[in-house]
């Protein structure tokens, strides 16, 4: 079988942990607790940045539309002028980290998406983003390929055109379909080392769950992975699921280790310590005012770093709640319709890796609904697919 492509994450230590190198066993839990099990962090692995916390599309699940969280944020974007002044602070105190753009918003909202595109490679950094991919068109999609765009995550959540729209709030899936197919195209003409990885992310719940299954069949061969996440696990969430909370139990819990590795930075500079963390109470410091290395070694994430080793919640209730905290992952190299690729599962995700996504020379909505709809049909054999065998 060809080695699967894990997509790069520049200096971030999380590839190692999770997957290992190749033909290497991943390093068991024990070993990385002994590793990180003491206040001191290492190096700042990964940055998210969200240049935006607004977006176009309003999905059920997403804090971002929650009574907690107003879009009153600055207008819900990051001043230019501000996230200039982050990236000069990034390039001198954490030049190796791998950045991430606006996990918890979307990009092209801003007006400026592009600079900011342009500005993190300018910087040298590889460039990773999340999009919901309503707003990009080729002309978009041509220059992110120019620049040397890394990795490329969009979120869909339904495989048919009903479910998108009852979860996202807008008719959008054919229009996210040909985005797809034009980063597809763009990436065979290229060679492997000019092409974007490209992430398809599907967040399991009740309203997709049956049609997971097909999704990730559909799309396997077309992109480099298929994410099937499972928040609809977080019993805090009101679209738990009480189905996959039972079909995906959480494991013994010990020590998270996202705040050894890395930051999230709001619209207005504020650091917080994980995504999880969606409306923003746990605040760390503000690059606004403050240096890069002064919040990671501060006092704050100190603390919340000795807590986790001492499992002491009282005074971090969204890390208590929080079922993300988990990076351990198995896997298994599968054949899945004839495609070698490799399933992996932590308690976050399920995923499919493809090492050389095909192309698909046409799309016909007809003819993609009705390949849906016998794929949802056809579960034969698909029962242990997401049993992961080696333990």
């Amino acid at each position: 079988m060809p080695e699967i492509h894990i997509s790069p994450r520049g200096f971030d230590l999380l590839p190692f942990l999770q997957y290992g190198i190749s033909g290497v066993p991943r390093i068991p839990d024990e070993i990385i607790l002994k590793t990180f099990g003491h206040l001191t962090p290492r190096p700042l692995g990964q940055i998210n940045i969200d240049t935006a916390s607004r977006c176009n599309l309003k999905c059920i699940m997403c804090p971002l539309w929650s009574e907690q969280r107003k879009q009153d944020i600055h207008g819900g974007l990051m001043d230019f002028e501000l996230f200039e002044r982050i990236l000069d602070i990034m390039s001198r105190e954490a030049p190796h980290a791998t950045v991430s753009l606006t996990p918890r918003g979307e990009l092209f909202c801003h007006p400026r998406a592009m600079d900011i595109c342009r500005a993190v490679r300018a910087a040298k950094y590889p460039l990773c983003f999340i999009t919901n991919a309503t707003l990009l068109n080729e002309e978009k999609i041509r220059e992110l390929f120019e620049i040397g765009t890394r990795e490329v995550r969009i979120s869909i959540d339904g495989a048919t055109r009903d479910t998108y729209a009852a979860i996202r709030s807008r008719d959008k899936l054919y229009e996210v379909i040909e985005a797809i197919l034009c980063f597809n195209k763009y990436n065979a003409a290229r060679e492997p080392h000019d092409r974007i990885t490209i992430i398809l992310n599907f967040v399991l719940q009740d309203t997709n769950a049956a049609e997971a299954v097909a999704f990730l069949r559909y799309w396997a061969p077309l992109v480099h992975r298929v994410c099937l996440l499972k928040w609809g696990t977080d019993k805090d969430s009101p679209h738990s699921s009480a189905v996959l909370n039972k079909k995906f139990p959480a494991p013994a819990r010990y020590p998270c280790l996202y705040p050894w590795m890395h930051m999230h930075i709001d619209v207005e500079g504020n650091v917080y310590p994980c995504c999880a963390d969606g409306f923003v109470t746990m605040n760390m410091g503000n690059l606004a005012t403050q240096s890069l290395k002064s919040i990671w070694l501060g006092e704050k994430y100190m603390k919340l770093r000795k807590a986790l080793l001492e499992g002491d919640f009282s005074e971090h209730p969204t890390c208590a709640k929080c079922s993300n905290w988990n990076i351990t992952t198995r896997k298994n190299a599968i054949t899945l319709d004839g495609l070698e690729c490799l399933l992996t599962e932590d308690i976050y995700s399920y995923s499919i890796h493809n090492q050389n996504p095909a192309p698909l020379e046409q799309f016909s909505a007809s003819a993609y609904e009705q390949r849906i709809q016998t794929l949802m049909q056809d579960e034969a054999g698909m029962a242990d697919l997401f049993t992961i065998r080696n333990p």
